[in-house]
């Protein structure tokens, strides 16, 4: 059945490309489908429309769109809906029209009954993740949020940002027995619309999707409902007025995930369940540390699961769910359980990974029975939280554990060298001091595995004199990329160039009368050094360090005359690993040209 599905999509999709964007050509297959199967519906089994040919191609197009307009009145929550999807009085090209009229009397459609239509319009719908402007969650994302709800006989659920309604299909799926209620907001019509269609196939009567602005409700006379599912886009750019349901603040224009929390929140019942999901940045985000700090100080955070990265088929960044809570159990106060499930995925494209069945068991069980269990979970006091800025990046914290039973004897970093964050130049200023240059200005792209590019075209001179001794680089200095998808870091050898460094790096200058820039460098690159720097690290696809913080974390403490011996190895090593690779171009070069002068080319 399912290659049978997907051949007929791919037979509907072929048929319409050439004439539709691939955003209107899932609207209008998802139109089609729904119509074949209300036609075989009892109340619309008089209906014929098997009598139009395809050589009338005129009459065609009217009578569909007079189905079309039957089917809406018989069905009057999806009034508009279908117009809406199917183009037919937006289109003046003739051909644009035929190619509906062809794609719904493909010969396929015979072999589908009402029951196998209801099947093709869930695959199409409920896994839309990544087609244009269709907004549906990833199956497993679903799954795992649908079970993490509070069940109850007869509970009152809503799905804030419903999208096609694919989460509160799938809550009716998983609790039938339980008779649910279910409730969705949803501003774009065609999700709207879409949302309806699907709750009608299913056959879920005890539901009801609202065509609203979840930005324009936050009365106290509204529903309060037992569990509440948001999958919002995230970081959200939007102005929000101040009303009493942010209580604990606004966002930054530029986010509002915090802002739908406090929604969330704010419709739930005094013992209900809200799960939602975020970006990883926004675990962290500096702008909202207010807002979080509030809702932890309200109790109302009890669990963050940490996602694998590009779980979503739009985006690579990693994800995160939230468990809010406005009765948490007398064992759970003032504390949040910290989940990291980042490593276990299956990709499902090339593009996009999943969780397992088994996975989303995994993640279910550690956070319904609040257990412990090494690298993957841990819970965490909300002093703790305080002292760290309220950050609720779950790896941060289960990496706290991990960096404490490795590292053992420890200092922090500043107390033998000193951080030094760039300088950033403006592009005026930067085409002001490429004038009699004399020094080499390193950005991201400057740092390599293992030595500095220089660039000639990135030529600059100082625009004042206090650059000198904080900007330029010396020898023995680690330059560390602060800003960028990957994080970096390499020595500056003896035989360095003048540069000066950008804002997107920053010089640790040891001293190295108490430490070695070898040994440094070596621990930083290791795995206990890169979850050291992750703890100083904000973002998700880009990842951000904080210079300011850089100097406070810690490192293995080491006996002077010990570090200084394997300082002088490492250094000894890599100048002799450069030396060799040089020696080695040499000879391949000689060889070459002896090769080419014998065979005469």
């Amino acid at each position: 059945m399912i290659e049978k599905n997907e051949q007929l999509i791919w037979a509907l999709s072929d048929l319409l490309k050439g004439h539709f964007q691939s955003s209107e050509i899932v609207r209008i297959n998802i139109a089609i489908i729904f119509i074949k199967w209300a036609l075989q519906q009892e109340n619309l089994k008089f209906y014929s429309f098997n009598d139009v040919t395809l050589q009338n191609k005129e009459s065609a197009v009217e009578e569909l769109i007079k189905v079309t307009n039957c089917i809406e009145e018989t069905y009057p929550i999806i009034k508009g809906s279908l117009l809406s999807l199917l183009p037919l009085q937006t289109k003046n090209d003739k051909s644009d029209l035929q190619a509906i009229v062809e794609a719904f009397f493909l010969s396929a459609w015979r072999e589908y009954e009402s029951k196998e239509l209801v099947g093709l319009f869930n695959k199409l719908v409920m896994e839309a993740d990544g087609q244009e402007e269709i907004y549906s969650t990833p199956e497993s994302i679903r799954k795992l949020m649908v079970k993490l709800v509070a069940p109850r006989k007869n509970m009152k659920v809503a799905d804030l940002f419903s999208g096609v309604g694919s989460c509160l299909v799938e809550v009716n799926e998983e609790y039938k027995d339980l008779t649910p209620e279910l409730y969705g907001e949803e501003i774009n019509f065609d999700m709207y619309g879409i949302s309806n269609m699907l709750f009608l196939l299913n056959g879920i009567s005890a539901g009801r999707i609202a065509q609203r602005n979840v930005y324009s409700s936050s009365g106290d006379d509204e529903e309060r409902f037992d569990n509440v599912l948001m999958d919002a886009p995230f970081a959200l750019s939007i102005t929000i007025e101040e009303k009493p349901v942010y209580k604990y603040g606004l966002p930054a224009k530029s986010a509002a995930d915090w802002a739908n929390y406090q929604i969330a929140v704010h419709k739930l019942k005094p013992t209900g369940k809200a799960i939602v999901t975020s970006s990883v940045g926004g675990l962290n985000r500096s702008t909202d540390q207010k807002i979080r700090a509030g809702m932890i100080k309200d109790d109302l955070l009890e669990a963050v699961i940490m996602l694998p990265s590009a779980m979503y088929a739009y985006t690579s960044i990693p994800t995160a769910l939230l468990v809010l809570n406005k009765q948490k159990p007398k064992e759970r106060k003032n504390k949040i359980l910290m989940v990291d499930a980042t490593k276990d995925f299956v990709k499902i494209t090339r593009k996009q990974n999943a969780m397992t069945k088994e996975t989303i068991f995994r993640i279910v069980n550690v956070t319904q029975n609040w257990i412990k269990e090494e690298g993957f979970s841990t819970i965490v006091d909300r002093t703790i939280l305080e002292r760290n800025e309220y950050n609720l990046n779950a790896s941060f914290y289960l990496n706290f554990k991990e960096i404490e039973r490795k590292l053992g004897d420890s200092i922090i970093l500043k107390e033998v060298a000193d951080v030094l964050p760039g300088v950033q130049v403006s592009t005026s200023d930067f085409e002001i001091l490429k004038r009699n240059a004399t020094h080499y200005f390193l950005n991201v792209k400057n740092i390599q595995d293992d030595e500095i590019f220089y660039d000639e075209d990135e030529r600059i001179r100082d625009k004042k004199v206090t650059w000198y001794g904080k900007y330029d680089i010396q020898a023995g200095d680690i330059i560390l990329t602060t800003k960028g998808t990957t994080t970096k870091a390499v020595i500056v050898p003896d035989d360095f160039q003048p540069a000066f460094i950008s804002n997107n790096l920053s010089i640790i200058r040891v001293n190295q009368a108490k430490y070695s820039p070898y040994v440094l460098l070596k621990y930083l690159k290791s795995e206990i050094g890169k979850l050291v720097l992750d703890r100083v690290t904000t973002g998700a696809g880009v990842k951000v360090i904080n210079a300011s913080k850089l100097g406070n974390i810690e490192i293995p403490a080491y006996d002077l005359e010990k570090c200084t011996q394997i300082g002088a190895r490492i250094k000894r090593s890599i100048l002799e690993y450069r030396q060799s690779i040089e020696t080695a171009k040499e000879k391949f070069e000689k060889e070459e040209q002896e090769i080419r002068k014998e065979l005469g080319i």
